[in-house]
C-alpha cells in the first residue's frame, strides 16, 4: 500500500466516523450532554490529529479545527472538522499535497523494491538484501534532512536513527524496527555467513515497505 493510499483510507475512515457523530448530535438537537458517546468523540479527535501529524507540514491549513480547544464539540464545530477532512480528501485526490521530489523518491523506492522481489524470485538473495538496505538508508537520510539542518559531514546512519528518535519523529517501537532492518541489511552488506534465508529477506522487504508507509517523505 502506497503512503498516499494509506493517508486516503485514513481520511475516508475519519470522515465516516465524523458523519456518524454529527448524525447522532443532530438527532439530539445538538445538546451538549448525552448526545454522543464521549469515548467515540475522543477516539475520532485522536485519529484526526494523528492523521494531521502523519501528513506533516502539508496538513497545516487543514489542522486548525482539530487543535485543542475549551469549546465542547457542537454541531457547528463538528461540521467544521468534517469540512476540513473533506477538503483534505479533495486535495489528496488532485495531488495537491505532493511535490515533484517526494513523488520521485516514492516511485524510485517502489521500483527498487520491485527489483528486490524479482531478485528474490531468481534466487539472488545477497543482492536483494543489499538493495533493500540501500533503499532504507536513503529514505532515512531524506527523513533526517526534513527534520535536521544539514551539516558539513555526512551523518552516520546510527546517529540519524538516534537523532530522529530524540526529536520524537520515531517512537521507541519504530526506532527498534528501524534498528532491526539495519541489522539485517548490514548482515547482507557485509556478506556474513551463513546467508539469510529467503523467507527472512522477504520479511525484510516487507519491513522496509511498512517503514516507508509509516514514515512518508
Amino acid at each position: 500500500m502506497s503512503a498516499k493510499l494509506h493517508i486516503r483510507l485514513a481520511t475516508e475512515a475519519a470522515i465516516s466516523d465524523g458523519r456518524k457523530i454529527l448524525a447522532e448530535m443532530s438527532a439530539a438537537n445538538g445538546k451538549q450532554h448525552g448526545a454522543v458517546d464521549p469515548e467515540s468523540v475522543a477516539k475520532w479527535m485522536s485519529d484526526c490529529r494523528n492523521l494531521m501529524r502523519l501528513i506533516g507540514d502539508k496538513a497545516v491549513s487543514f489542522a486548525v479545527p482539530f487543535k485543542d480547544s475549551s469549546l465542547f464539540l457542537s454541531v457547528f464545530r463538528c461540521k467544521s472538522m468534517l469540512g476540513a477532512l473533506e477538503s483534505l480528501l479533495s486535495a489528496l485526490d488532485h495531488g495537491l499535497l505532493d511535490n515533484v521530489e517526494s513523488l520521485f523518491f516514492k516511485d524510485e523506492f517502489a521500483n527498487l523494491l520491485k527489483q528486490v522481489d524479482e531478485l528474490l524470485n531468481q534466487g539472488n538473495c545477497l543482492a536483494a538484501g543489499i538493495i533493500c538496505r540501500a533503499v532504507f538508508e536513503e529514505h532515512l537520510r531524506k527523513l533526517y534532512g526534513m527534520h535536521h539542518k544539514p551539516g558539513s559531514e555526512r551523518p552516520r546512519i546510527t546517529n540519524m536513527l538516534s537523532a530522529l528518535t530524540n526529536m520524537e519523529v520515531f517512537t521507541k517501537i519504530a526506532a527498534m524496527n528501524a534498528e532491526a532492518i539495519l541489522s539485517q541489511g548490514n548482515y547482507c552488506l557485509l556478506n556474513k555467513q551463513p546467508p539469510l534465508k529467503e523467507s527472512d529477506l522477504r520479511g525484510l522487504v516487507q519491513k522496509v515497505r511498512n517503514f516507508l508507509i509509516q514514515h512518508p517523505l
